[in-house]
């Protein structure tokens, strides 16, 4: 690293750490500011609840703040006509932006590698706090191992992949029935069971008995076998999977153990690749910051850039929320949902400075 590289990332990472914070610090303030008065917990309670929520929040804002970082760096190099310096002792502008490219990756990468252990656990601490329980406790936090989770009513033990409260429905179910001695009455395996008109209803079962006058087993199949579970919807409703919480190595597992099973991960399948995709904005953004804060040397004003910078950013916004909702949806593939914005706005982005 020669003494410009030593420069430019020092000024940038002032700048990014400057700008981080004060984002961070600004959108938590104003969401305190907005609920704090309608809250009757204690001071304690909520700073400790704003503290949790940190690590979601600097994901938020990290790929403005690269943005922001690069625009004021850049600005205030021109002010000064150190760019013009720079260039005028025969240093081009792929030089300048490799330091800029190469700096928010290292930032970008640490950030994911942080965040991935440290984001679901203090998720999880968030919504146990939210909801009065203790976020310290272990066994509170692996409440929220919400996969294939068993379940006891008297005589019934039943087994359930995953359930959909959206649909009020479970997926996998395994159901057993015993005696009071624990012998093995009835097994049922269905690949689906629906909550209609206060029953629910197994699609697609296989039916096992064992009676005690033989030693064989009686096998059955049904389309559709009611009232073999007692729960309501609403006993399964502290179960909805967040996939906040959950780890990209947990999730990944669970996407690939479930879609097995034929079951529906569209939703999943798009948070993920959205997490990951989510690595690269930085550096999509940078190009756009680093193109428009050396457009005042050229033809635009410092201000112009500015503008034109959150134009890009909003319509970052707006494509990727859309692209997400149609993915989560199930109309256009789950990679191509979260990846297309990215891939849009670099392909628009390198247009720019092919043009210029």
């Amino acid at each position: 690293m020669d003494t410009l590289d030593r420069y430019l990332v020092r000024e940038y990472l002032v700048y990014f750490a400057l700008v981080l914070f004060g984002l961070v610090v600004l959108y938590l303030g104003i969401d305190f500011l907005s609920n704090f008065w309608r809250s009757n917990d204690s001071l304690q309670k909520v700073f400790q609840l704003y503290w949790y929520r940190v690590p979601r929040v600097i994901e938020l804002f990290l790929a403005v703040a690269a943005l922001l970082s690069c625009l004021l760096v850049l600005t205030q190099m021109s002010r000064q006509n150190e760019v013009l310096a720079l260039y005028a002792s025969g240093v081009s502008t792929l030089r300048i932006l490799s330091t800029f490219i190469a700096v928010v990756a290292l930032v970008s990468t640490a950030n994911f590698l942080l965040s991935d252990p440290l984001g679901p656990v203090m998720r999880r601490k968030e919504i146990l706090l939210s909801q009065g329980k203790d976020p310290s406790a272990e066994e509170n936090l692996k409440s929220f191992d919400r996969t294939d989770f068993w379940y006891r009513d008297g005589p019934l033990v039943y087994n359930v992949g995953r359930f959909i409260p959206d649909r009020n429905s479970l997926e996998r179910v395994s159901t057993y029935t015993f005696t009071s001695d624990f012998h093995l009455v009835e097994k049922v395996d269905a690949r689906e069971a629906r909550f209609k008109d206060g029953v629910w209803t197994l699609y697609d079962a296989r039916r096992t008995s064992y009676p005690r006058a033989t030693q064989f087993p009686v096998f059955e199949k049904f389309a559709e076998l009611p009232g073999k579970i007692p729960e309501a919807p609403k006993d399964f409703k502290s179960l909805e999977i967040i996939e906040d919480t959950m780890r990209l190595k947990e999730l990944r597992q669970y996407i690939q153990k479930h879609r097995s099973f034929g079951l529906d991960t569209t939703y999943q399948e798009v948070r993920y690749h959205e997490r990951i995709a989510a690595v690269f904005t930085p550096l999509i953004f940078i190009l756009f910051g680093f193109h428009f804060a050396v457009k005042p040397l050229k033809s635009h004003t410092t201000g112009r850039s500015v503008a034109y910078c959150f134009l890009i950013m909003v319509g970052y916004m707006l494509a990727s929320r859309l692209a997400l909702s149609v993915g989560k949806s199930g109309h256009i593939p789950p990679m191509f949902a979260a990846w297309s914005p990215n891939v849009l706005f670099l392909s628009f982005a390198s247009l720019r400075f092919m043009r210029d």
